[in-house]
This record gives C-alpha cells, structure tokens and sequence, in this order.
C-alpha cells in the first residue's frame, strides 16, 4: 500500500526523482502439473499420508518420541512440483496500478526464482511451505494475458494440510510481493499536487493509474485465497484454470455432491441463454467447452472478415491499376500534344506583338498604357479582335498609296497595264505623299 510518506515524497519534486519503489501484494493460481513421485501424493498414498500426519503432530507437540527416526535431511519423494500464475500483464482488478508492459515484465522473470513460498504473506520463518524452483513466461494460457508462471516445489512434510489444499485445488491462487519503479499516467496531476486523490478515476478518457515501468524486487511469493490479479489463477493440466476447466460431473464425483443438485444445474441447459448459445455455436455450451467455442466463432468470423478485406482489396488495387494505365495514355497525349502546343504559344505571342504595334500606329501619342498590358496578356480571340479593329483604323489613317504617282487607286490583277497607261498619272510626289509612302513601308 502507499503510505503518506511515500506520496508526499512523490508529489514533492517528483520529476527530478527517481521513480519510486513500492511494495505490493497480488495473487497469482496454484495447480500441480506434475509430481516428481507418485509416494509424494498423500491423497494417493494413504500411507504416507498418515506418516506425514504423524511427523507434523510431533512437530506441533513437541514430543521428541513422535520425532522420524531417519532425521531432518529432506528426501526427493518429500516434495511436489506446482505451477501457479504469479503475475499478469494486466492492470489490477482492485487497485490502479498497470503492468500491461509485457517487455518490462518479462525482463523480471528469472527475478523470481529461488524466493520463498509463505501463507498469506505471513513471512514468518516458521510460515514457509517452500521455494520458487523456477520461473518461465507464458503466453499460451487460452482467456489469460501473457504473464509470468512460476514453478512451485512445496514441502510435504512441512506443511501436508497446505499440500493437500493445493493438490485438490482448494487452495487455487498465489500473490508475490513485488518492489517496482513507475510513472503517472496524468503527470499534469503530479504538478498539482492531486494525482493521489484521483487514481481510479477516468480523466480525459484515460483512468488516472500508476504505471509500472521496471520490476526491481520480487520479496517472496505466497498461497492465497485471492488476489488483485485476476487473471492468477490455478492452472490445470489441460491448460485452462481450474475453475473452468473442471466440469460439472467431476466436480460432484469428487465432492459426492447430491443427484438433485446435478440435476438442477443440467436443467440450466434449457435456459434461453443457453438455447441462444447453442443456436449461435451449433453445440451445446457447457463450461468446460465455452472458452473453445467462443474461439471457434471468432475464428471463423475473422476468417469471413479477412475474406471480405481481401475482396474488396483485390478491386481497389484493379481500380488503381487502370487509373495507372489512364494517367499513362494521358501522359502520353500530352507528350503528342506538345508540340502542336509550342506553335500555339507562338502563334499567340505573335498575335498580341501584331496587335500592339498596330495599336501604336492607329493611336500615335494617344498610346494607353492599360490597353497596352492588357493586350501583352491577351487571350487568342482578344488580341485578333484588338488586331482587325487596330487594322481598320491604320488603313484609314494611312491608306495604300502608288510608290510612282502617289494614287490611293491600287488594285491587284493578274495582267499587265499597258505601258503607255501606266505613265499617264506618273509625277513627281508631294512631301505629304512621300511621308505616307514611308509609314506604309514602316507596316
């Protein structure tokens, strides 16, 4: 838990420090997988049960005569092997605090190994049931996050009653007390001074927790009833937790639970809840098979999903494919194109030079220097309209004149004027012909 030192030490210049270490207690599942030797199951073995029975009552009484006679040295058929779940990449169930960080986590693994195993997190040294014989990641756990197992080797002569718990799975869950560095998920609520006030609550769409970020320290690793992990829970030979994987019936065969009582929880079957699943899953669900069905069908809906992304994936990738081969035709137009495209520009530039210096002829000093710009960007139709108008007004103002008579009277034909005919008007030309004559030229 957070003492208030510890939070005032954390919202005091927390930036500037090395984020804090804080012990925690979480619960993690027991199950056997294996035993090293069949003698070592009291539940099996009712002999060695009772000789297990008869050294813990000397133990408990004091009385050396009830002490083995072949002394303290542990034996190898002493011990069984556990695996339990012992912490989840998962934000914990009672208390904000995340360890979803599966590389920080998995780094921690062999941190585990060779801590001793207690009851309740009792750490007496007359609590110990045994140690942690080694520790593995496991992602292969069907309905759990990844997380890490540990291996349990648990003394039967130490503590039988605690061993028999664990082997018939009433005792089900394990919790470690573990030392971390972490961070804010808010760290504008550190700089205030209010962080601890708000963990739990949702704030900008994200709940205020803290974040792990390294796994200094686990203290020891201990046998409980439940914990704030809720995924560490007992795991059984099949893979699944106890408390689902066992069926019904064992249970009761177990148990020797009542016939009602089985009776009663089959008629569950006919639940309309029940009639839904199965109509859904096309078998009946009971708990043993729920997790494996519910597999199934997502399995089978991702596949109908993934089909369709394909489909539709297959037709957009043909639709880009002619769009590629569109842009390809029309480049290659455009490449045809430009040519025809320069002697356009050309034809145009020439347009709007034509038009304005028959603008300047047709208006002399009277030259605008607006209709000038506007005719230097002109459109094609503009600049040959300006053209033919700027046209007319040069040929009025300067009409053609004969280069000998100064006669405004030319025509063209194709036949000669007889040579007596065309001295007749010959004279010389005025000074004001002679000045015609030279604009005419300047055209």
């Amino acid at each position: 838990m957070l003492t208030n030192q510890q939070i005032s030490l954390a919202n005091t210049n927390w930036k500037s420090r090395k984020p804090l270490g804080l012990s925690m207690t979480f619960v993690g599942s027991i199950r056997p997988n294996c035993l090293q030797n069949q003698n070592s199951n009291p539940k099996k073995n009712p002999d060695q049960a009772e000789k297990i029975a008869h050294e813990r009552l000397a133990e408990e009484s004091g009385d050396v005569s009830l002490q083995p006679a072949d002394g303290v040295d542990p034996a190898e058929n002493d011990f069984i092997f556990a695996t339990f779940r012992a912490l989840s990449a998962t934000v914990l169930a009672d208390r904000p605090i995340d360890f979803t960080d599966e590389k920080m986590l998995k780094a921690s693994v062999s941190k585990l190994n060779g801590q001793t195993v207690f009851k309740d997190h009792n750490t007496s040294v007359n609590n110990w049931v045994g140690r942690v014989e080694s520790s593995h990641w496991d992602d292969n756990t069907a309905g759990f996050p990844s997380g890490i197992n540990a291996i349990l080797k648990l003394d039967t002569v130490k503590d039988p009653m605690t061993v028999r718990g664990v082997l018939q799975g009433a005792i089900h869950s394990a919790s470690v007390t573990v030392s971390f560095e972490w961070k804010p998920s808010h760290p504008a609520l550190m700089e205030t001074g209010t962080f601890f006030d708000h963990l739990g609550e949702e704030i900008e769409g994200e709940t205020v927790r803290i974040l792990v970020t390294k796994i200094d320290k686990f203290w020891e690793i201990s046998l409980v009833w439940q914990g704030a992990d809720e995924f560490a829970k007992q795991i059984g030979e099949d893979g699944r937790p106890v408390q689902q994987s066992q069926h019904l019936q064992t249970i009761a065969a177990q148990a020797s639970i009542p016939e009602k009582i089985i009776k009663n929880n089959e008629e569950l079957a006919m639940h309309p809840l029940n009639k839904l699943l199965k109509e859904t899953f096309g078998v009946d669900v009971t708990e043993k098979n729920f997790t494996e069905m519910l597999n199934q069908y997502f399995e089978t809906k991702s596949k109908v999903l993934l089909q369709k992304i394909q489909q539709e994936t297959a037709s957009l990738q043909s639709q880009i494919e002619q769009g590629q081969h569109r842009v390809t035709e029309l480049e290659g137009r455009m490449r045809d194109l430009e040519p025809q495209a320069t002697l356009g520009r050309q034809y145009l530039e020439d347009e709007r030079k034509e038009s304005i210096r028959l603008y300047r002829l047709a208006k002399g000093d009277a030259v605008s220097e607006a209709i000038l710009k506007t005719l230097e960007k002109a459109d094609l139709d503009i600049a040959q309209a300006f053209k033919q108008e700027f046209q007319k007004e040069v040929e009025t103002k300067f009409p053609n004149r004969c280069a000998k008579c100064g006669g405004t009277d030319i025509r063209r034909q194709s036949s000669q004027i007889p040579q007596d005919q065309g001295q007749q008007n010959q004279g010389p030309l005025s000074r004001k012909a002679m000045e015609h004559v030279k604009d005419m030229h300047a055209l």
